[in-house]
C-alpha cells in the first residue's frame, strides 16, 4: 500500500512568522527554517494519510489536521508538533489522533480552528450511509474528545441530501461556522453552502434554514473553499461557474445568513481573469487585510493546463481595489505549467501565497510567493 505522509514544509514556510524567532533568524529570507525538524521540514506516517490544515498555538506548537487510513476506511486524524518540529507525544495517543466520526467509509478533516479557550475544532466531510456530510469534531487541548460538544465530540450536519463537503471553518463569536459546497440534485451543479453550530454543537436554528445557508451564482458549480469573518460578517470564497468556465466568487452574509446587499451586487462578487471560453479561475485562500479582502488561486492562462497563481483585492463593499496589481488583480508565473496557491497569511502586512508548481515532466514542487501590499 502507498504510504502518504503528513508534511510541514509549506506549513512552516507560510506560518513561519508565527513560529521560532530564533530559528527564523538563522535562515536567509524566504529560505526553510533550519530550527525546525530537518533542514526546516518533518513528516509523520499513520500509515496512508495526509495533512489538510495547520495552525499554530500560542505556545509555539504546530496543529495538522488531515485524514488516516485505517483498515478499509480514513477517519479525521490530527497530530501535534513541537516548536522544533519535533513530535508532541503528550498529545493524543503519542502526537497523532484519530476519529471515526459517523462510522462510515470516508471521513476526512479539511480545516482546523482554535477557540479562545485553546480547544482544536476540525471540519471535513464524513459518510453517513449513501450521503456524505458536513462534520465537525472539537477537542481538548490535550487531544481527547470535548463530549460537551455534539455526540462525543463530533457533529454533522446534512445540507441538501447528498454530497456536501466542509472546506474551511471559522470561530464567530463562540460559534463555529464551515463552509463548503452541496451537489444540488446531479454531480455538475453545486452551491456554497455553509453551516453553523452552537458552542454546544448543534445546529443554530438563528443561521439561514436550521443552521444551512446555501447560494447558486450562474446555475453551474459552485464551490466554496475560503471563509472569513470580515467586521462581523462572513465572506466565503471560492469559484463559481459562469459564461465562460469557473471564475474567482465571493458572497458576504450577515449575521442570520442572508446575503449582505451592500456586498457586490445582491451579495455576490465574481472575478473572471482571462474572459475566455474555457477559463478557469478559483479561489483556495482567503484573508481580511486592514478592511480589505485579499483572495488567492489560480487563474487559467491557456496553452494546455497553464495555471498561474492568482491574487485580487476587493474593497469592502465588493469592488476590486484598484490600487492593489493591475486593476485589482495579479498573477505569478513561476516558468512551469501549472501553478496554484493553496493558502495565504499576511506577513508585516505583506501576502504571502504559498501552492505548488509542476513542470511539463510533471514533477510537482512547493512555490511561495510574497507581494507588497
Amino acid at each position: 500500500m502507498r504510504r502518504a505522509l503528513f508534511w510541514l514544509l509549506a506549513t512552516t514556510a507560510l506560518l513561519g512568522g508565527q513560529l521560532s524567532a530564533a530559528g527564523l533568524a538563522a535562515a536567509d529570507p524566504g529560505g526553510q527554517d533550519p530550527g525546525f525538524g530537518t533542514g526546516g521540514r518533518t513528516t509523520t506516517s499513520f500509515a496512508g494519510d495526509a495533512g489538510a490544515s495547520a495552525a499554530v498555538l500560542q505556545d509555539g506548537k504546530v496543529v495538522v489536521a488531515g485524514f488516516a487510513v485505517t483498515g478499509a476506511t480514513t477517519d479525521f486524524a490530527l497530530t501535534r508538533y513541537r516548536p522544533n518540529g519535533t513530535l508532541d507525544t503528550s498529545f493524543g495517543d503519542h502526537g497523532r489522533v484519530t476519529t471515526d466520526i459517523a462510522g462510515g467509509a470516508g471521513d476526512s478533516a479539511t480545516a482546523l480552528a482554535v477557540q479562545a479557550d485553546g480547544k482544536l475544532v476540525a471540519a471535513g466531510s464524513a459518510t453517513a450511509g449513501t450521503n456524505q456530510d458536513f462534520a465537525v469534531a472539537r477537542y481538548n487541548p490535550n487531544g481527547t474528545p470535548d463530549l460537551s460538544f455534539g455526540t462525543g465530540g463530533r457533529a454533522t450536519i446534512d445540507i441538501a441530501g447528498a454530497f456536501d463537503e466542509a472546506r474551511d471553518l471559522v470561530v464567530q463569536g463562540g460559534k463555529l461556522v464551515a463552509a463548503g459546497f452541496t451537489f444540488t440534485g446531479d454531480a455538475v451543479t453545486g452551491d456554497f453552502a455553509l453551516a453553523r453550530f452552537t458552542a454546544a454543537g448543534r445546529p443554530d436554528g438563528t443561521f439561514g434554514t436550521g443552521g444551512r445557508v446555501t447560494t447558486d451564482f450562474a446555475g453551474g458549480f459552485d464551490d466554496a473553499r475560503a471563509l472569513v469573518v470580515q467586521g462581523g460578517k462572513l465572506v466565503a470564497a471560492g469559484g463559481a461557474t459562469t459564461g465562460s468556465g469557473p471564475d474567482f466568487a465571493l458572497s458576504r452574509y450577515d449575521d442570520q445568513g442572508s446575503l449582505d446587499p451592500t456586498f457586490g451586487t445582491g451579495g455576490k462578487v465574481t472575478t473572471d481573469f482571462a474572459p475566455v471560453f474555457g477559463d478557469a479561475d478559483e479561489i483556495n485562500a482567503l484573508v481580511v487585510q486592514q478592511g480589505k479582502l485579499v483572495a488567492a488561486g489560480s487563474s487559467f492562462t491557456g496553452g494546455g493546463l497553464r495555471f498561474d497563481f492568482a491574487l485580487a483585492r476587493y474593497r469592502p463593499n465588493g469592488e476590486l481595489d484598484a490600487t492593489f496589481g493591475t486593476g485589482g488583480t495579479t498573477t505569478t508565473d513561476f516558468a512551469r505549467r501549472e501553478d496554484r496557491a493553496q493558502a495565504l497569511v499576511l506577513q508585516g502586512g505583506r501576502p504571502v501565497a504559498v501552492g505548488s508548481a509542476v513542470s511539463g515532466s510533471g514533477q510537482q514542487t512547493f512555490a511561495l510567493a510574497r507581494y507588497l501590499s
